[in-house]
């Protein structure tokens, strides 16, 4: 299929330590299990979900984008993972947007066709899949609820992998 892509929420203090020490982040990204994070695999179908918030492929606004754009880099030495990092005001807004998105609202943005012509990884798959909207759904509805919990406990949130 395609990369795969995760999101890590943890404290804002253990955050700002990754945005002054690249061996904190090197060393959060070989721990296991992650101190102070909590992690939550958005698989394969991240970039579906991207498409159905932001409606683009690699790019655009936020808090939409977030999962492909924005935040702050944390890994511009390191080839393996790309590594962003949101401070908990970024969470919040996120959060905020995340919040009054409904399934119907996703369902309406919904296009297989549109999405493999537009390359949304997994390619070829949306128009391939007769479930997929509701496979997008199994990650989306945990992320959504990841990113609303850590905007209520004034979380920083990392993007793994997109």
């Amino acid at each position: 299929m395609g990369i795969s892509s995760c999101l890590l929420r943890g404290p804002e203090d253990a955050f700002e330590r990754l945005l002054t020490d690249p061996d904190a982040v090197q060393a959060l990204l070989g721990s296991e299990p992650l101190p102070d994070w909590e992690m939550l695999d958005l698989g394969e179908l991240w970039h579906g979900i991207h498409w159905l918030l932001a409606g683009s492929t690699w790019d655009g606004a936020l808090p939409a984008a977030f999962l492909v754009t924005g935040g702050h880099p944390l890994t511009e030495s390191l080839s393996e993972y790309q590594v962003r990092g949101f401070r908990p005001a970024e969470v919040s807004r996120i959060a905020e947007l995340l919040q009054g998105i409904s399934r119907d609202s996703l369902q309406a943005r919904f296009d297989p066709d549109a999405m493999d012509s537009a390359g949304i990884l997994p390619e070829e798959f949306w128009g391939q899949e007769p479930e997929a909207f509701d496979l997008v759904l199994e990650y989306f509805e945990p992320m959504r609820c990841f990113m609303i919990t850590a905007g209520q406990t004034r979380q920083a949130v990392l993007v793994l992998g997109a």
